[in-house]
């Protein structure tokens, strides 16, 4: 065994070993850990120690062994899935399951000696005060060259990615403290899970060590790391959380090895203002339950037809819609603003539009660089676009134009909780200066950030919108975290919904956003608007009692833009 001496007392280790089909390997694993911890604990290294197996759905005997060697040892203890979850699952699972205040996770075939390794990393922890040891395995040529090739490129893109300099980061050896596991919530379900664990503790500001180990290769059961369809897994996994991870600011050192925020049943009130304003999650999925995360259901281009104001007001009687954008040149807008002083729980904000089938406010003349000839807007945001980076747009004509939208909304009564765009031209710099200025001199608190989880036009997108919320930031004005909606635009059904909600409930946002594009099914005014939207399947999967019970179980509050101003600040993250 290795040197104990210098090594402080831990309170409690749990050995945590995630398993799938490990029949042939189980009752060495859990002999190992339990031969080194009682020699831990006799050396008075631990005070005591646990080893949780986490079954993950096997279709061996690999639960039956778990569970007798669980009644013939209290020390032993399994948790079973009842449908295979993959990794990520089963690591999760097992860190919101350990009872300790140290954690350890290490594969069930033993991939480095447990006698050695384990009291090597206690030490390490204590003497360099770390939040998590990671092993690395010093010669991995036994798993042929392709394997040591895919390594090698796996770390490199972490390390170019995230500036994580660990040398083996799917490596199963990691010991955590269980604060650090309080304040990471761990998103992925499969073997990427490893490198996002070690990547949102790093930039969160956790202090991370690794030492060398002896490896010893899979000899019993089945890996499927290597396979082609695992490393597709990781890579989409890893392009989809990209944007989220590189997000993620360091904690408070105050709040770094503090205890986890607690859940107190509060009111709805209660539940809005108690929203942090900070980018990194406030704790862990796989820590105690915390306070429900903000959710504003936003149905946008109000006053588009009366069918479509009709559908979004039952969609918000009937429904989650919370929130909606009024298009203030659609021509049902005047009509339809009026029925929008019965429904002071709605947020409404203004779809701010410089493209699109209806005409501008002001006259040709005032805003000679926004139109044609014939004093219509382009139809789309390429052709807006194109003429910025010709110079063709006058910035002033756009603030004219904005401002004599605004002056419309206000001339409504309506009270203006944040502002957005039609085709999202607020995204451009050019715009995004305009919109966000009008918002601070008119104390309209919130912007709408945009995101997009697909390559295109993910990419350009993402980037646009990391620079709105820095701007928005910068100006004190407040937006959520992470939306969806630009991909699902006028084609959600409840399915849809579902998961979106599952992506949103990944991200580290405090207050996030689903827009929509709800309306009556029936709508012949609609014709001229050649958008291909399935207006009403999305007001029928937006009044689905499904939906709320999905929102409900994701931890999500339903509200509005107000409610995030109020309780969260600027930039609520």
């Amino acid at each position: 065994m290795g040197t104990l001496a210098a090594v402080a007392p831990a309170d409690s280790l749990t050995i945590f070993y995630p398993m799938w089909n490990e029949e042939g390997s189980i009752r060495l694993a859990v002999d190992a850990g339990r031969e080194t911890g009682d020699a831990l604990v006799a050396a008075g290294v631990l005070s005591s120690f646990e080893v949780l197996i986490v079954d993950d759905a096997s279709t061996d005997a690999t639960g039956a062994i778990a569970d007798e060697l669980a009644a013939a040892d209290p020390r032993v203890r399994v948790v079973h899935h009842p449908e295979n979850r993959k990794l990520g699952g089963a690591l999760k699972t097992g860190f919101a399951e350990a009872r300790s205040a140290l954690v350890l996770y290490t594969d069930g075939d033993l991939p480095t000696d447990l006698h050695d390794s384990l009291p090597k990393a206690l030490r390490l922890h204590r003497l360099y005060d770390a939040d998590i040891v990671s092993a690395y395995r010093h010669d991995r040529t036994a798993e042929g060259p392709r394997r040591a090739v895919y390594s090698f490129a796996y770390n490199a893109l972490i390390r170019f990615g995230f500036g994580l300099r660990v040398r083996d980061v799917n490596f199963a050896f990691k010991l955590c403290r269980r604060e650090v596991l309080n304040h990471v919530r761990l998103a992925s379900d499969g073997s990427f899970i490893d490198a996002e664990l070690l990547i949102k503790a790093h930039r969160l500001g956790y202090h991370i060590i690794q030492f060398g180990v002896d490896y010893f290769p899979r000899t019993r059961g089945i890996s499927t790391l290597s396979s082609g369809s695992t490393i597709l897994k990781i890579v989409r996994e890893l392009g989809t959380m990209y944007l989220d991870l590189k997000d993620i600011e360091p904690l408070p050192p105050e709040v770094l090895h503090g205890p986890p925020p607690t859940m107190a049943s509060p009111s709805p009130e209660q539940r809005t203002r108690r929203l942090r304003r900070r980018r990194a999650h406030p704790a862990a999925s796989n820590a105690p339950r915390v306070e429900p995360r903000l959710l504003i259901v936003n149905a946008d281009d109000y006053g588009l037809t009366e069918a479509v104001s009709e559908g979004i007001l039952r969609g918000h009687r009937e429904g989650v819609i919370t929130s909606t954008s009024v298009l203030v040149l659609a021509p049902a807008f005047e009509k339809s603003a009026k029925w929008l002083v019965d429904t002071e729980a709605l947020g409404v904000g203004v779809h701010l539009a410089l493209v699109g089938e209806d005409p501008p406010l002001l006259s040709p003349r005032e805003i000679p660089t926004l139109v044609d000839r014939n004093g219509r807007l382009p139809i789309s945001w390429k052709v807006f676009l194109a003429r910025c980076g010709a110079g063709r747009i006058d910035s002033a004509d756009v603030r004219r134009e904005l401002n004599a939208q605004l002056d419309a909304v206000g001339a409504q009564d309506i009270r203006v909780t944040h502002l957005d765009s039609h085709q999202h031209l607020h995204l451009w710099p050019m715009v995004r200066q305009v919109v966000l200025d009008l918002a601070v001199e008119r104390g309209i608190g919130a912007v709408r950030v945009p995101r997009s989880a697909t390559a295109v036009p993910g990419i350009g997108l993402n980037r646009l919108a990391s620079e709105l919320a820095r701007a928005a930031a910068a100006r004190g004005l407040a937006f959520p975290g992470h939306a969806v909606g630009v991909d699902e635009a006028g084609r959600m059904d409840v399915a849809t919904i579902e998961r979106a909600l599952v992506r949103l409930g990944r991200t580290n946002a405090a207050a996030v956003e689903l827009s929509a594009h709800p309306g009556e099914a029936e709508d012949p005014d609609r014709g001229r608007y050649r958008w291909g939207y399935h207006w009403g399947e999305e007001l029928a999967a937006l009044t689905d009692p499904r939906v709320r019970v999905a929102i409900e179980r994701h931890g999500f509050v339903l509200g509005t833009y107000a409610d995030l101003v109020r309780s969260a600040g600027p930039a609520a993250r």
